[in-house]
C-alpha cells in the first residue's frame, strides 16, 4: 500500500488496486469488518470509514444482512432494436444470470392484460408468471408476465427458470414485434422489498406486448427495473413517407 498518513485511505486505495488488477471482481463479497480489521491490523472504525468511502464512490455496495460486495457493473437490460433474451444478452457480456420464480398459475385476462389487448376474450386461458431476475447475484428486474396458454401449453416451474425466449424458439415461435411503454415510478413497499431498494427508490416500469409476424400476441409483460444497475439502449430509424 502507498504511504498514506490516513490509514483508511490506504485501505481504500488497496481495495481499488485489487479491483483494477482483477483480484476482486464484480459481485465478490468482501470480508467482514472484523476480518478486514485483522487483515489490515487496524480498528473497525478505520475499516468502516474506508468501506463508507468505497460505497459512496460506487466501488462497493452494501446489501442488507449480507455484507459488502464489489459493485456490479451496469447491466444493459435490453437493446431495443433486437429481441435477444435477457439471459443470453447478459451471459454474452460475461454476467451471471439467475432466476427466482415467485409464482406460476393459470388465469384469465385481468384489467392490465385487457388494457394492452382490448380484443382478447375474457375467457382466454393464460399463464401468470412472476419472476425475479438476478445479475451477478443482485436482483435487478422483477417481472410479471402473462403467456397465452394455447401457445405454451406445457409451461412449468422448471421451464420458467430458464430463458423464455429460448423456450419459445424451441416451440417454433418467434417474436416479430414488440409494443413497449416506459414509465418512471417510485418503488412501493412490495417492489422495494423484492428489488432490495429503499421505499420511493426510482424504478423504470416497462409495459409491453410481444407479437408474432401475423400479429398474434405471445405474451404481455410488466417489468420493474432498478435504475441504478440497468440501462436500455434504443435505436431509432427515420421512416420514409
Amino acid at each position: 500500500m502507498n504511504k498514506n498518513p490516513f490509514k483508511y485511505l490506504q485501505i481504500y486505495e488497496d481495495v481499488i488496486a485489487k479491483i483494477r488488477q482483477g483480484e476482486l471482481v464484480s459481485g465478490d463479497r468482501m470480508m467482514t469488518e472484523d476480518q478486514l480489521a485483522a487483515f489490515y491490523q487496524v480498528s473497525r472504525v478505520t475499516i468502516r470509514k474506508a468501506l463508507d468511502k468505497l460505497c459512496a464512490e460506487n466501488y462497493l455496495e452494501r446489501q442488507k444482512h449480507a455484507g459488502a460486495f464489489i459493485h456490479p457493473k451496469l447491466v444493459e437490460i435490453a437493446n431495443r432494436n433486437s429481441f435477444v433474451s435477457f439471459t443470453k444478452d447478459n451471459e454474452l457480456r460475461g454476467h451471471q444470470v439467475t432466476t427466482k420464480t415467485l409464482s406460476l398459475k393459470q388465469c384469465h385476462p385481468d384489467n392490465y392484460v385487457r388494457s394492452r389487448l382490448p380484443e382478447v376474450s375474457a375467457e382466454q386461458d393464460l399463464w401468470y408468471l412472476k419472476r425475479l431476475r438476478y445479475v451477478n447475484r443482485l436482483a435487478v428486474l422483477y417481472e410479471e408476465s402473462y403467456w397465452f396458454k394455447d401457445l405454451c401449453k406445457d409451461l412449468d416451474e422448471q421451464i420458467v427458470l430458464g430463458s423464455m425466449c429460448e423456450y419459445l424458439e424451441k416451440l417454433g415461435i418467434y417474436i416479430a414485434k414488440a409494443q413497449n411503454e416506459y414509465i418512471a415510478i417510485k418503488a412501493d413497499e412490495t417492489i422495494a422489498g423484492l428489488l432490495e431498494v429503499p421505499l420511493d427508490f426510482p424504478i423504470l416500469l416497462t409495459k409491453a406486448v410481444y407479437l408474432t409476424s401475423d400479429q398474434q400476441p405471445i405474451f404481455v409483460t410488466r417489468n420493474y427495473c432498478r435504475t441504478d444497475r440497468t440501462s436500455i439502449q434504443v435505436t431509432l430509424n427515420r421512416q420514409t413517407f
